[in-house]
């Protein structure tokens, strides 16, 4: 599945923002990254994003099920979430439950 599909997939329009954050998670395998380190590693990309752009599409991406988050010293970190994760977690989300688990 491309990632134009997978953002598709779960309700998200695929921008370019959201496109090479995934690429970078996915370049960094199971290594959690912060905010800070997601932004740093856009620009190879062709992406220069806000720190709060990048944090929202993070949280945007953990809510959907794409990406897990962690909590560690007071800072979260992101990483790429199970291949069936998305489906589940958006399921939820369209219940409008507020249970939100990655």
């Amino acid at each position: 599945m491309t990632k134009l599909q997978l953002l598709r997939s779960v309700g998200l329009r695929p921008t370019l923002t959201r496109i090479a954050t995934l690429l970078t998670m996915e370049h960094a395998g199971s290594e959690p990254l912060c905010i800070y380190e997601v932004s740093r590693r856009l620009p190879p990309f062709g992406i220069h994003a806000s720190l709060s752009t990048v944090q929202r599409v993070l949280i945007e991406l953990e809510l959907r099920g794409l990406l897990r988050r962690q909590v560690m010293e007071g800072r979260s970190y992101f990483s790429r979430a199970g291949a069936h994760a998305g489906r589940a977690n958006h399921a939820n989300a369209n219940m409008g439950n507020g249970v939100f688990q990655a």
